[in-house]
């Protein structure tokens, strides 16, 4: 049985799947293993990612401005990944599994969400007397 794959395409104007991008030629020939089954497809609009100055603000600022703040009463500081989880199961919430729940992950953020998520995250630590500092606002 062929794999799952998701790949990016164009749709033409007749309505055709036209696979984009460098792994293009690859995606046709993969599509070639469906010839004559049913297939499930899903085809959705191509969101943005964060983009890298989005990642590095979080990382250099945000994740460690709030690590310094929620490891304050902790007798062993919270490193960079566990402060990562602890926002991201504040901010985005936790999907509920077998083995308990497991926070959403940052990762397929748009640019939009994740420009969300980080507002949030500023907001709460505003409220409660925290304020970013400015030499960590465009890191």
């Amino acid at each position: 049985m062929p794999q799952p794959i998701e790949f990016e395409a164009r749709i033409s104007d007749r309505g055709a799947v036209e696979p984009t991008g460098p792994r293009a030629a690859r995606i046709v020939a993969k599509l070639q293993t469906y010839r004559g089954r049913q297939a499930l497809v899903t085809v959705e609009p191509e969101r943005k990612q964060r983009s890298l100055a989005q990642n590095r603000r979080y990382w250099c600022s945000i994740v460690p401005f709030a690590r310094e703040i929620l490891s304050v009463t902790r007798d062993v500081p919270l490193s960079k990944d566990q402060a990562h989880y602890v926002l991201k199961s504040a901010f985005l919430g936790v999907i509920d599994t077998t083995l308990g729940p497991v926070p959403k992950s940052t990762t397929r953020l748009s640019t939009a969400e994740f420009a969300t998520y980080c507002e949030r995250i500023e907001a709460h630590f505003n409220q409660i007397g925290h304020y970013l500092p400015a030499e960590w606002e465009d890191a």
